[in-house]
């Protein structure tokens, strides 16, 4: 494990809680306009980027912006949605790679 004390590794821990805020609030419907969310997200997630759903499938930086922007307040409809994010971990640091 990295250490969380390095200031690189605090914004890249800060960058988790902020953009899990955004999607709480965009999911819940509470969040900014449709056009505030893929500025953020071109700017935060690597050209490379790409994540893997709940089913396995492998997601592209493309189809994460496109399918949250066509989900706002997805979540919403049956009361507040919440996100919990804990127990974060760094598994790498070497500025300046995070």
């Amino acid at each position: 494990m990295a250490s969380s004390d390095h200031p690189l590794a605090r914004a890249a821990l800060r960058e988790v809680d902020d953009l899990h805020a955004i999607f709480e609030a965009w999911l819940g419907g509470t969040g900014q306009g449709s056009d505030a969310l893929a500025p953020r997200l071109e700017s935060a997630l690597s050209g490379r980027f790409s994540m893997v759903a709940p089913d396995g499938s492998r997601l592209s930086r493309e189809s994460v912006i496109r399918e949250l922007q066509e989900s706002r307040g997805a979540k919403g409809r049956h009361g507040a949605f919440r996100i919990e994010i804990s127990e974060s971990e760094l598994l790498l640091l070497h500025p300046p790679l995070v």
